[in-house]
């Protein structure tokens, strides 16, 4: 199963066996038959309301190249890092909260570009990269005319709570641990859908192991 996040609009690839298994909760989302046009896909970013597409589908891998072909994609790398305390780093950046990440350099290793990402955005010195435990992000946005499909890989991080320094050149005002309570009450009132979504399937799930 995929899932990619168009700002608001939620869309989701998956296993037509998987869909009839669980259509209990799938029965909440707008099924589509086929995937959807690039007119389509532009107008899902303009949505102000929160909406979820589900395609079922017999090959979720074909499905997935077709529905690829139709972007440039970026891929980044980003990090969920704890500390002693069992806080997750978060940073305010954009006037929105959100988890440290950046674009992945050419010739860079993912898990280098996740953990340089995390230090030159916030300061905090990573001790630990837990290789075997990583997530995917997917969402889709308009760049110079040309819609992009950026895939971030979010790896499980280990730091001290040390020397925080945002850095303002890339929007970033504010670098803050935060316990389970704290991200649960702010991210809910001021983040992306991507970045919920991220929360509620690893970063939450995770968070006595990590």
């Amino acid at each position: 199963m995929y899932k990619v996040f168009f700002n608001r609009t939620e869309f989701q690839i998956i296993d037509e066996q998987e869909f009839m298994r669980f259509n209990p909760y799938y029965v909440k989302l707008i099924r589509i038959s086929r995937l959807p046009t690039e007119e389509t896909l532009r107008s899902w970013l303009k949505e102000d309301r929160e909406i979820s597409y589900v395609l079922p589908v017999s090959s979720v891998k074909k499905t997935w190249k077709e529905f690829k072909s139709k972007f440039r994609i970026v891929v980044a790398a980003g990090g969920l890092v704890t500390n002693d305390n069992n806080e997750l780093l978060t940073i305010f950046r954009n006037s929105m909260w959100d988890l440290p990440k950046g674009k992945v350099e050419e010739g860079e290793e993912l898990v280098e570009a996740a953990k340089r990402e995390v230090e030159e955005e916030t300061g905090v010195k990573v001790d630990e990269v837990i290789i075997d435990l990583s997530w995917k992000t997917f969402h889709v946005y308009i760049l110079k005319e040309r819609i992009i499909l950026k895939k971030t890989v979010w790896f499980f991080m280990k730091a001290r709570s040390g020397n925080m320094a945002p850095q303002l050149e890339e929007g970033i005002t504010e670098v803050k641990w935060m316990d389970k309570d704290q991200i649960m009450k702010v991210f809910n009132q001021n983040t992306y859908a991507t970045t919920i979504n991220l929360l509620d399937s690893a970063a939450l799930p995770n968070y006595s192991s990590m």
